[in-house]
């Protein structure tokens, strides 16, 4: 507060556990006087409420309880639960969702809890941390693998859905579920559409702690490379005619490929990984949608170059997909593509493969994909449109290398040359236009066929039509959209306006 001004009318409810160093910053004389501490001790009598409130509740609301003797349970049972709460109200819920399962008898479930020892230890998480592995522990053995799979999962915040966790962790459909059966009080276990969350933040923190979680800990190195092994097969080629359309549409990989490549890289490069890196399809790196693509395909390289008896093929593939990466950046950003800034790129083009030209006009021509909302990077783009390799695409790229190097600026004037520069001139524009029209199609009637989602794939990809000559392959192949579509119930396409826009002659 500044003296001389009036007091708002507000107050401000810091909540947090006793650390050190939060506890040192309110001490700091700058707070004296501007705020109050309260004891966590006062939130006993709260969480004895709550709890009568809500065993009162499944009391009357399960009728396995009908013959059970009101009140329940008895009131040194709620001393005691109060007691081992130590004041949380995260004990305290965990307890009542525990409890309040339909699938099982509230007595026979507070029998379970009740069977938690006390503890010397000084934690005051003790009690919480006892009540996790008693829950954790209803899982049969000869789960605990797949368990630790799923928690691991869940500890790396991937927010993946049900069939998503099973395909990464290669089971049988409806495992996930069968496994998880009497982990809903610490689970969120929804519908198989929604993501498979934790209830709550401490049971995070439980996982991510060995010396809590004990053998329930999931973020050893042996967990972590183990679910590192199912990511990098999930991204592997064999997965291509799988997830093509997710890579065109990240929106629907169900990891954000920064976070993914976060994680990756955080695990130890061990022998038995580097197959798979090597059969990695740089599809999904380039779906990437968040901040700069370069620098987390830097980092990858980084995390490839620890492996031992590492291929030095390998090393100079990544090295051009990083370049590859820094390429897209410079382009795709609105400042890159803006034509009124003018640079004579003709010396660096003409000593780069034809090529090159080709895809630098794709990217002078594309709409701001940003916009349109389908997710994906340029580069993805224009591979899948115009049907190109990754080895051809990085054939024509990578010549600029050795005559660039990682200058974003030069890089950037080559896009912004000007339009009417020889080397532009000589492209044959609408004929590319066209090949781009027919690419989205392709992929449109592709995508409509599989059985994933497609929608936000879709919005954008019948731009280049708009700007196409009227002719007859065009008109087919939005008639074959058409029919597609309609057993889908599409509805970011409009097929029939396009058709008529096309007849007419409608740009």
């Amino acid at each position: 507060m500044v003296a001389g001004r009036e007091r708002l009318p507000v107050l401000f409810f810091i909540a947090s556990r006793p650390e050190s160093h939060i506890r040192e910053a309110f001490e700091e004389s700058v707070l004296t006087g501007l705020h109050r501490r309260l004891n966590i001790e006062e939130s006993f009598l709260d969480v004895e409420k709550y709890l009568l409130d809500e065993f009162r509740r499944i009391h009357g609301a399960h009728r396995t309880m009908a013959t059970v003797p009101s009140p329940w349970p008895s009131s040194e049972i709620i001393k005691d639960l109060v007691s081992k709460s130590s004041g949380y109200f995260i004990f305290a819920s965990t307890v009542i969702k525990f409890i309040d399962d339909k699938r099982f008898r509230p007595t026979e479930r507070l029998d379970i809890i009740l069977g938690i020892k006390h503890s010397i230890s000084a934690s005051p998480f003790d009690a919480l941390d006892q009540l996790y592995h008693q829950i954790l522990g209803l899982v049969p053995h000869e789960f605990r693998s797949q368990l630790l799979g799923i928690l691991a999962a869940i500890s790396s915040q991937f927010e993946l859905r049900f069939r998503e966790i099973e395909q990464l962790l290669d089971l049988q459909p409806g495992d996930v579920c069968l496994i998880l059966r009497d982990l809903h009080s610490v689970i969120d276990i929804p519908d198989e559409e929604d993501q498979l969350i934790a209830h709550h933040a401490s049971f995070l923190d439980f996982l991510d702690d060995p010396s809590r979680s004990s053998q329930f800990y999931a973020g050893g190195p042996q967990c972590r490379t183990a679910l590192t092994e199912r990511i990098l097969y999930a991204l592997s080629s064999s997965h291509d005619s799988l997830f093509l359309h997710q890579a065109a549409n990240s929106s629907t990989w169900p990891m954000e490929i920064d976070v993914t490549i976060e994680y990756i890289t955080s695990v130890e490069p061990l022998p038995e990984l580097l197959p798979l890196v090597q059969s990695l399809n740089p599809d999904f790196f380039f779906a990437f949608t968040g901040g700069r693509l370069s620098e987390s395909v830097t980092s990858f390289l980084e995390w490839i170059k620890k492996f031992q008896s590492l291929p030095a093929h390998l090393v100079h593939l990544w090295e051009d997909y990083t370049f590859m990466a820094l390429c897209d950046d410079v382009w795709s950003t609105a400042e890159a593509r803006d034509t009124r800034q003018s640079s004579n790129g003709y010396q660096i083009l003409s000593q780069t493969p034809p090529q090159l030209i080709r895809i630098l006009c794709v990217y002078k021509v594309f709409p701001d994909m940003s916009k349109l909302g389908t997710g994906a990077r340029f580069l993805l783009q224009i591979r899948l449109l115009l049907g190109m390799s990754w080895e051809e695409l990085r054939v024509a790229i990578c010549a600029l290398r050795v005559i660039l190097g990682n200058d974003r600026t030069r890089l950037r004037r080559l896009l912004t040359a000007n339009l009417n520069d020889t080397v532009w001139g000589a492209f044959d524009s609408k004929g590319l236009l066209i090949e781009l029209a027919r690419g989205g199609l392709r992929l449109l009637e592709t995508m409509i066929n599989s059985e994933e989602p497609f929608e936000r794939s879709c919005r954008g990809w019948g731009f280049f039509l708009r700007y196409c000559d009227p002719s007859l392959d065009l008109l087919v192949g939005v008639s074959r959209i058409e029919l597609a579509s309609r057993g889908v119930g599409l509805s970011v396409w409009e097929p029939q306006k396009t058709s008529t826009m096309l007849c007419n002659g409608s740009r």
